[in-house]
Formats: C-alpha cells, structure tokens, sequence
C-alpha cells in the first residue's frame, strides 16, 4: 500500500514537471526515498540480529 502511494505520488510529481528532466527528477526522488528506506531497515535487522546473537551466547 505505501510503496504504491509512494509511487502514485511520483508520477503525479512527473505529470506536474512537464518537462521530462523534472519528471525523471521527481520519478529518481521516489526511487531514492524508497532505497533509503530499505537501507534503513536492513541496517536495523543486522543489528537486531547481532544484538539477538549475543544474548543467545551469554544465556548459555
């Protein structure tokens, strides 16, 4: 649901853009928004999953 907001949102910034560079300006904003937000979250699953690790190893 959000990706596809996310992407709805892009194109209506291309449409407004109607000139093709700032339409492809808008479309990369989106695309780059979206990579940060992936990027966030696999960082924070590693970390997670080492925090996690480490506990498991001091329990036993």
């Amino acid at each position: 649901m959000f990706i596809t907001a996310l992407k709805i949102g892009g194109l209506k910034l291309g449409g407004l853009g109607k000139l093709g560079f700032l339409g492809k300006l808008g479309f990369i904003g989106i695309f780059g928004i979206i990579a940060f937000i992936v990027i966030i979250l696999i960082i924070l699953a590693i970390v997670a999953f080492l925090i996690f690790r480490s506990r498991n190893k001091n329990k036993y």
